[in-house]
């Protein structure tokens, strides 16, 4: 059996064909819901699981292994602890992260047979603090997304004045970080998300150490409190209709990096 960073007595179980899964599993204040297990057309013994993970508890949690005998090797794809040590994916305290092509996700690779759109298979995550919780993913249908999972868009070509963005961001003292967002060329209409695209609106997607922690919908904003250490920030704009504004390809993004102690 393969066992990612940790070593778990977990055998995962591929099922026949059938409905999708829409599951809510969990342990106290953390909950695990939608996990999907989705693969290339380019690689179908490669695939990578997605969900959305729901911590409740005032307390932060991080995700530091899977086990599953699904597939030869597993790993994060995202956030690594300094120095080479054991990877993990940060769960924020009372926040939703979506483990999915606009961040982190678990990377299954050379699956042992292919599977196919209705299959489902079981694994369990391993969490700092809420331990062991055995999660059900159905197999879902293939996608390609770039690397913040959705369209670029570019104002340029339109002919449109080209957002810019200068991201600011202060720790705080309970672990919070205060960010400040200094635009030019845009203006937040939250009104108007899932809306037609609006030259110059839109709203913004944040990202903590590669993990989409939600949206932004205004020039300040306050995450969770994090775990100590160090934490990389992004912002990315974004239009009404969710395609990232861009510039040569390249999405327009503010960056930090912050020490939280």
């Amino acid at each position: 059996m393969r066992k990612l960073l940790v070593g778990l007595g977990f055998v995962a179980v591929i099922a026949a064909a059938g409905a999708a899964y829409l599951l809510t599993l969990g342990r106290g204040d953390l909950v695990v819901q939608d996990a999907r297990i989705v693969a290339t057309p380019e690689a179908p013994r490669d695939a990578k699981l997605f969900a959305t993970i729901a911590n409740g508890a005032g307390e932060a949690d991080r995700l530091i292994g899977v086990a599953t005998d699904l597939a030869w090797g597993c790993g994060f794809h995202g956030p690594t602890a300094a120095g080479g040590a054991t990877p993990y994916i940060d769960i924020p305290a009372e926040s939703i992260v979506t483990l999915g092509p606009g961040g982190a996700y678990i990377d299954l690779s050379n699956i042992g047979q292919p599977v196919s759109v209705g299959d489902s298979a079981v694994l369990t995550l391993v969490f700092e603090r809420a331990g062991k919780i055995p999660v059900k993913a159905y197999v879902a249908t293939p996608i390609a997304a770039d690397a913040h999972g959705s369209v670029l868009y570019e104002p340029a070509s339109a002919g449109e004045p080209v957002p810019t963005l200068a991201l600011g961001a202060s720790p705080m003292a309970d672990g919070r970080v205060a960010l400040e967002l200094a635009l030019e060329n845009f203006t937040f209409d939250r009104g108007a998300v899932d809306g037609p695209h609006t030259p110059g609106k839109g709203h913004a997607h944040l990202y903590i150490d590669g993990v989409k922690i939600g949206r932004i919908y205004g020039p300040r904003y306050e995450t969770e409190p994090l775990a100590p250490g160090r934490h990389e920030i992004e912002v990315v704009l974004n239009t009404n209709d969710h395609r990232a504004y861009a510039v040569a390809g390249v999405p327009i993004a503010g960056t930090v990096s912050v020490a939280i102690e």
